[in-house]
């Protein structure tokens, strides 16, 4: 592997400068020194702390890591396994930068912006452990109730060979899964699951021993005294990845609350990380303190190993420039009234005179909802349950006038809005399936789509 080949080659050249003579042996021996005198490489260093982050995991066992650090895997294709189609160059590099973790024995933060795959890199990743290591699971995944339905498709999308299940449902539907599946820890390779289940069958979850953990969207336990904060902690894995796009969104202590999580034994010290980094770090940002270039290189170098993050602009190099159409959009007249009376009462007039950040912020925000549809702020009566009114445009003629009359007529292609010009007089109906429970919802979504469409409705 690259390991060795690098190895072999210091070894040689350090070897040739002592067996030389004369001038040879001089300059062997400086170049040597010069060597042992270098800064490493960022890829040296994350070596060494990969190492030591593995050995320390290997301690912990089961929830700090698998083992202690094996031969580097570097794979130049995507498994055989993963079928349905073709992994991206950047995905293939995630893939590998889990296996790296996977050898190491330590858990990490899967950070890619959204739209790059972080699910299809996941879903390899045990599509991998199963057709290389013969780890076939059981692997737990937790996702938001929105799109546990897609990580079942995109796992029996592209790799079919993994059996997978959704713990969800009513009571007694989650009563029969639980039967099925997890009274003998057999029939499946992943389990998954949302929050809400997580916290209730948190004691049926905690009689497993999960190879992986893996949470979607895991900035959802960025605070570590929330109920499912805890609860995630009761499950006993042998290796956790968490995955999100938005690893930091107000301060770093809720990274280090992500971080405590992956590797408890590592990232131990609340106060000690409060002190290096985020005390100087929000300093520099709020202006009270210098930019100190040092502390942000070493709180770079500390979690450059654990945690991979990719923008669309760095690794998609298919995807052209992002253009923006800026379309100014006047109020509607109802939206106007709303807005101007609003601000002209008292009470607006008072919160704002009174400097109260949390009072001034909730003015901003009622006036975000007028803005974004004057219903959010006032709300009429619904004057029959039987009777439906016509769809009514009260944002802004909804776009559609800018564009129809704006500059950009004939440059702005109304299909990628999902807008047909030929079809107005569908925005005056509707259709819709009332439901009273939860579970037919991705068969109502498939069923409404396919009659929006024209075609046949699925079973």
């Amino acid at each position: 592997g690259d390991g060795g080949g690098n190895g072999g080659g210091d070894g040689g050249g350090g070897g040739g400068g002592e067996k030389g003579k004369g001038g040879e042996e001089e300059g062997g021996k400086k170049g040597a020194g010069r060597r042992k005198k270098g800064r490493m490489t960022e890829k040296q260093e994350d070596e060494i702390l990969l190492k030591a982050a593995g050995h320390k995991a290997a301690e912990a066992g089961p929830s700090g890591g698998g083992g202690p650090p094996s031969a580097p895997t570097r794979l130049t294709k995507q498994p055989a396994c993963i079928a349905h189609g073709t992994m991206r160059a950047y995905q293939l590099e995630g893939l590998n930068w889990l296996i790296k973790l996977h050898e190491n024995g330590i858990n990490g933060i899967l950070a890619d912006e959204m739209g790059l795959g972080k699910t299809l890199q996941s879903i390899s990743l045990l599509a991998y452990l199963k057709e290389s290591k013969g780890i076939d699971g059981p692997h737990l995944v937790i996702a938001p109730k929105s799109t546990i339905s897609n990580w079942q498709k995109e796992v029996e999308r592209w790799c079919p060979s993994l059996k997978s299940f959704k713990l969800s449902g009513d009571k007694h539907e989650r009563a029969a899964l639980k039967a099925k599946y997890l009274d003998f820890g057999t029939g499946f390779n992943i389990c998954i699951t949302t929050y809400e289940v997580a916290i209730s069958e948190k004691a049926a979850l905690s009689k497993l021993v999960w190879r992986y953990l893996i949470i979607d969207e895991a900035h959802r336990i960025k605070n570590e005294s929330s109920v499912l904060s805890k609860v995630v902690r009761l499950f006993t894995t042998h290796f956790r990845l968490l995955v999100t796009g938005t690893p930091l969104q107000n301060n770093l202590m809720e990274l280090w609350s992500l971080l405590h999580f992956l590797m408890p034994h590592i990232f131990e010290s609340h106060r000690e990380f409060k002190d290096w980094f985020s005390n100087p770090v929000t300093g520099m940002i709020e202006g009270t303190e210098t930019v100190n270039q040092d502390v942000i290189e070493r709180l770079h170098k500390i979690l450059r190993p654990f945690l991979l993050r990719r923008l669309k602009k760095d690794v998609e190099k298919s995807l052209k420039d992002k253009i923006e159409h800026v379309i100014p959009c006047p109020l509607s007249k109802r939206q106007r009234l709303l807005y101007e009376d609003f601000m002209a009462s008292g009470q607006t007039r008072d919160t704002l005179g009174s400097g109260s950040f949390l009072g001034i912020m909730n003015v901003l925000m009622q006036l975000r909802k007028v803005c974004n549809h004057p219903d959010l702020f006032e709300e009429r009566p619904i004057r029959s349950p039987h009777e439906m009114q016509p769809l009514v445009m009260q944002t802004a003629c909804f776009v559609l006038t800018a564009l129809d009359n704006g500059p950009l007529a004939s440059e702005v292609h109304l299909d990628l809005l999902n807008l047909n010009l030929a079809s107005y007089c569908e925005f005056d109906s509707y259709d819709a399936v009332r439901t009273f429970t939860l579970r037919t919802r991705p068969q109502l979504i498939t069923e409404v789509s396919s009659r929006r469409l024209g075609v046949a409705a699925m079973p």
